[in-house]
Formats: structure tokens, sequence, C-alpha cells
């Protein structure tokens, strides 16, 4: 992107007036709108109090060097117009230069921000820059906001309760992410996740990932075309239309809103409340403990630069065994093993790796990769205590030019010592697989007895808890990549066999039942 630098007079007099921030919702529209603008595939937003409190914006766009960085708060600074003419041809979600400064002028805002080649952090408060220094090292964008609104008290209390404020934000990034279908989007509140796409280019699936199955099934294609225009999408069938005051016309809206109001005032003018009698319990609930791991789990892989990416559950073979060197005959293409649904070609996925070998195939041999693969993988087993039919799997890929096995046990080290402590160590065992060479499983040290030995690491001291190595020759031909120019590692683990580990639970079945019993016993420390 062009660099930033400030507009003339002249030009800034031909845009209209400045950015007006007045909600939660104001301020993550400029945030993402930034993102998208960036180039960014992967946009996270992260609320706390539904932005009340903190609204944080991560992407993995094109980032900022630090003379960029320090110029985007000024007012009227954009990389996006020079010139009047160029008012005539924007193609980007914001020009004016105005977003960051009026945000910056009522919070504290902290960006960090990556180019590749350089990185900065900038923290400014109340529009007065109180540091600027060295940021990350991974390529994109944070941008933390707090304290909205603290220095402008009579715009602080027209801010909306948390559930309102939330709706707001949720309402923009579910439309941002239907117009946006290649982008993959994830918005939590107070950590727990309310948005989540795949960035699949489906509008389809986004319409299912947002909505449900429900919505999904029962959408009608569109598609028309003039000599000026294509119009194409989907729309719903009446039946699942909400009937609710939004699809109302405005003069509608505002009367049923006086008859609403009439109607609880005189309601509450009937109304007695008994304050003798006992106050009724209310029962809290908490996240899945396999989807809080998987989520802790691909943040960290964010922050080193990891794209995170998904694929289909119904696979083909090719994709599931013979690019990644599993040849016919292999014993994991056995019909015992693997669930087939048309003859040996097409089945239930059995590994998360086809991500990996469609995601080199696109790349046609020419870019690096850094990638991990989460989700559901499926294979023929009895379910007992340790076992299960499905189950999550976590691979990751990196493809790069003079990688080593030492490169796999640094990332190997800083994933583990984040879910188990900074005591834990990590080691290396030769192994075979078919899809690398040489091959390792990974052990990490006993954190319940710290290598004295026990039940859980069965007197050795060590826990074997992912399978890795170098990417195979034939893996990286197969997909498009001269393994004398590049090379790569990969690995593979069970969400659930971590999760039982890292909370203490005994039995796999108990991430996929609802008995409260089962659930509420639950170790929930973070060491």
């Amino acid at each position: 992107m062009t660099k930033i630098r400030v507009m003339s007079e002249n030009l800034a007099n031909k845009i209209a007036a400045g950015e007006v921030v007045e909600k939660c919702a104001s301020v993550l529209k400029e945030l993402v709108e930034n993102a998208i603008d960036a180039e960014s595939t992967n946009i996270k937003v992260i609320l706390k109090d539904g932005g009340l409190k903190e609204i944080s914006v991560i992407d993995n766009g094109i980032g900022m060097d630090k003379e960029d960085a320090t110029l985007a708060f000024y007012r009227h600074a954009t990389s996006k117009i020079y010139k009047d003419d160029d008012l005539y041809f924007i193609e980007t979600l914001g020009f004016r230069g105005e977003a960051l400064a009026s945000i910056a002028s009522v919070s504290e805002v902290e960006l960090i921000t990556c180019n590749g080649t350089s990185s900065t952090h900038v923290h400014i408060k109340g529009g007065e820059t109180l540091s600027i220094g060295d940021g990350m090292v991974r390529k994109g964008t944070e941008i933390h906001v707090t304290n909205l609104f603290y220095n402008t008290p009579a715009r602080l209390k027209y801010l909306k309760s948390e559930v309102t404020e939330l709706n707001n934000c949720t309402a923009f990034i579910e439309k941002l992410a239907l117009s946006k279908p290649n982008i993959a989007f994830s918005l939590s509140n107070n950590d727990r996740v309310i948005v989540k796409t795949s960035g699949s280019n489906n509008l389809l699936k986004t319409i299912h990932e947002i909505y449900g199955l429900n919505v999904s099934s029962n959408m009608l294609e569109l598609k028309c075309a003039s000599d000026d225009f294509v119009v194409s999408g989907f729309v719903s069938k009446p039946s699942i239309l909400k009937k609710n005051r939004n699809h109302f016309n405005t003069l509608f809206m505002e009367k049923q809103k006086v008859l609403e109001e009439e109607k609880l005032n005189e309601e509450l003018n009937k109304e007695q409340i008994d304050i003798t009698l006992p106050g009724t319990k209310i029962t809290s609930g908490s996240p899945n403990i396999l989807e809080k791991l998987v989520e802790d789990i691909e943040t960290v892989f964010i922050s080193m630069g990891y794209d995170v990416l998904d694929g289909p559950e119904i696979e083909e073979d090719k994709f599931n065994f013979e690019l990644l060197n599993i040849p016919k005959g292999h014993p994991a293409r056995d019909a015992q093993d693997t669930f087939y649904i048309k003859d040996d070609e097409i089945l239930l996925r059995s590994q998360t790796s086809p991500v990996q070998a469609r995601t080199m195939l696109k790349y046609e041999g020419k870019k690096p990769i850094r990638m991990i693969c989460p989700g559901k993988t499926y294979r023929r087993d009895d379910d007992d205590a340790t076992h299960s039919h499905q189950f999550m799997q976590i691979e990751g890929l990196v493809v790069d030019k003079k990688i080593s096995l030492s490169d796999l046990k640094g990332t190997m080290d800083v994933i583990f010592k984040h879910l188990f402590g900074e005591s834990c160590e990590t080691r290396f065992r030769p192994s075979y697989y078919q899809f690398t060479e040489p091959s390792v499983e990974t052990d990490i040290s006993c954190f319940a007895c710290h290598g004295k030995g026990c039940s859980l690491c069965k007197n050795t001291g060590w826990i074997t808890v992912a399978g890795a190595g170098i990417v195979h020759p034939n893996v990286l031909k197969n997909c498009g990549y001269d393994p004398n120019s590049w090379t790569g590692f990969a690995f593979g683990f069970g969400a659930e066999r971590l999760a039982m580990l890292k909370y203490g639970i005994n039995d796999i079945r108990t991430f996929y039942q609802t008995d409260l019993r089962e659930v509420s016993p639950f170790d929930k420390r973070e060491d």
C-alpha cells in the first residue's frame, strides 16, 4: 500500500465533516474497515463488556512501518487519496484519514503493527502520544481501544447498555462477513465466541456459519444480469423471515414503540412486588472446555504469524491420502479404519492434513506457508474413555526456505509452555510417518510429578502429545513445491488429549455429552 501522508488543506476541505464516534460499533466499524483495506484475510475482534471496556481488532494484513504507524493518527492522514481526482476513483472502505484521529482523541489506543520488515508499537491517550517503540514479529496489525469517552463525560453517559452495544457490534460484523465471505471473521465477548466464519469465499457456507442450518437450508439462489451490472446472492424463503418490527416501515415502527411504552407504563402501575418471597437462584454457564482450548491455541499461533484455515470434512482420497505420500494398500486406507462414503474415492476425512495439501496446491509452489488447521476428523474406532470415532485434530504446516528440525522444536516449545507452564520441557523421539522424513514423536515433561514418575506419565517422567517431522520431499513435489528449494515441517495433535491433560479429564466422552455432573468438577487451572 502507498505511504501515508497528510492531505493538503484544499483536498481535506472537499471531504465531508469529520468522523463522529458515538458508540462502540462506530469504533469497531472504522478499525475493521481499516483491516480490510490492509488486505487482511483473517480478522479477529475481541470485546470486553460489549466494547464498553475494550475493543481489540487483530488482523493478518500488510501492516505498516514506523513512519506510517505514527502518521496514521494525524487528522487527514491517509494512503488512499493524494489529489482531488482521486475522490472519483475510491476503491477502499476508508479514505478520509479521520477515523484513528477521532478514536484516539476520546480513548486510550495501542497500535502494534508489522509490515514484515519492521515492527512498531504506538501508545496514545486522549490524542497525546505517550510512547513509540518496537512491536511484534508477526505480520499484521493489532489495535486495542480502552477507556472510550473517558475524557468526554457528556458523550460517555449516552453509551447504551452492554447488551445493546454488543448487539450493535454483532450486527455489524455479521453484515460485513456476508459481504466479504472471502475473509475469516471472529467476534468474541468476554471470552465467548459469538460470530465465527471460515473465509471460504462461499456465501452460502457463510450464511450457514452465521445463521445456522435452518436458515441456510431455506435460501434460494438469485442470479440476474444486464449490460451494466450483475446481481447474485441468496434470498430467504418467507417461512424463515423474522416477524419483528425491523421488517416494518418507519411509520409503523414508531407507532409500535409508542403503544409498547403505554402498555409498559400501565403494567408498571399495576405491578406489586412481594419482598417477602425468596429470591430465584440464577445458575451460570461456561464455554465448552474443548472449544476454549482450541481458541487459546489458535490465538498463540496467530500471534506467531500463522493463518487459521479450514477445509471440507467430506474429502477426496486424493487429498486425504494420495498427495500425502500414503500409497494404495497402506493400512490407513483400510475400510476398517476409514469411513468411506462412495467406493474408495469419497470419505470422511481421517485427518486435517488435506487442508495442508489444498493450501500448497493453491499457492502453486510460489509462496511460504505458515498455517494451522483445527477441525473434526473421523476414524472407525470403538468409543471408550480414551477413543472416539469423532475427534478434534489440530495440524500445522510451515513451508519456507531452509526450515529445519530446530524450527519445529522452537515452535513446540512455545505452544506447550503456553499450555502447561514455563517449566514444561519438550523432547523429540524418532518415529515414522509416511508424510514426514525424518519423523518424531513429541513428548513433554510430566507436569504432575515433574519428572519423578507417576501414573499419568507411566513412571517415565514424559507424556507423548504430538507427532511431527520434516515434510517429506514427495509431499512437497506432489503439491507443487520444488523440494530442492523448499523445506518445511508439519505437526499434529489431538485437542481432546491436550484438554484431558490440562484440565484433569479422564473420559473423552465428557466433551460430547450434556451431563452437568461431569462438567461441574472440571479443574479449570491455567498453569
